[in-house]
């Protein structure tokens, strides 16, 4: 199956710095009148694991602060992977939306406030990418608690398949990764939007190859604090979203 791009307007390719920042703007505002924006359809394996650093699934663009090889760029996302699918949430914040031919939904953000002192404004993304592949609640979370191991979220939510994926797969992550990753106040999770609020689960990895709960953090609100203590909203439009 190829990526299904028809339609999409190439302008990601320039190479001088922000250059496509106006056009970019430009399609959020067309895109304003627009009830049902035209989501760009990619196989699975491309869009959430084979990405050639566009972005990361389970980790947020706040740890690549301080590096250039290794982190996430507007461009590149675009290069890679073009979609007219841009929604202006408000004067500040826009997200990008996709979806893989197994029913999975991926929505990247971007925020003018993006508090990066090297890349300002929209040239890089903010925050978690999110997946989504069915509306849930935190009610069909209730009797996840710290001790768990991820087999009970296996059953909830199919996106944890893509996160176990990445988490060990791809990233290659280990006990000493999680260690790792808590030390810098970044610890291994999965993030989970739901109809009622966003859901941030931490996770340890014991014996090298099974997550357990370490940490819940549920937001009604939508809010995600990152490592360096910024807290980013991750509301996504109703119109925007999988039926539920």
């Amino acid at each position: 199956m190829k990526r299904n791009t028809k339609g999409t307007v190439f302008f990601g390719g320039s190479r001088e710095y922000g250059a496509y920042i106006p056009k970019l703007k430009e399609m959020a505002a067309q895109n304003d009148e627009v009830e049902e924006l035209d989501i760009p359809l990619y196989e699975v394996e491309e869009l959430m694991y084979n990405t050639n650093g566009a972005f990361y699934i389970g980790r947020d663009c706040a740890m690549y602060r301080g590096s250039v090889n290794t982190r996430p760029y507007t461009n590149s996302i675009l290069n890679s992977f073009p979609t007219e699918a841009i929604r202006q949430r408000d004067e500040n914040s826009m997200y990008f939306i996709y979806q893989s031919d197994s029913g999975f939904y991926l929505y990247l953000f971007f925020s003018e406030e993006n508090g990066d002192p090297d890349w300002d404004g929209l040239n890089t993304p903010i925050g978690y990418p999110i997946v989504i592949q069915k509306m849930l609640s935190y009610e069909d979370f209730a009797g996840v608690q710290v001790g768990d191991g991820v087999e009970k979220l296996r059953e909830i939510d199919p996106v944890i398949e893509i996160y176990e994926s990445m988490f060990f797969d791809h990233f290659t992550w280990n006990t000493y990764a999680a260690e790792h990753h808590r030390k810098n106040n970044n610890p291994i999770s999965s993030v989970h939007y739901l109809k009622d609020g966003l859901l941030k689960i931490e996770y340890d990895i014991v014996d090298d190859t099974q997550l357990v709960v370490e940490n819940i953090i549920f937001n009604e609100n939508y809010d995600l604090t990152n490592l360096y203590g910024e807290t980013y909203n991750y509301r996504i439009l109703p119109q925007d979203l999988p039926e539920a």
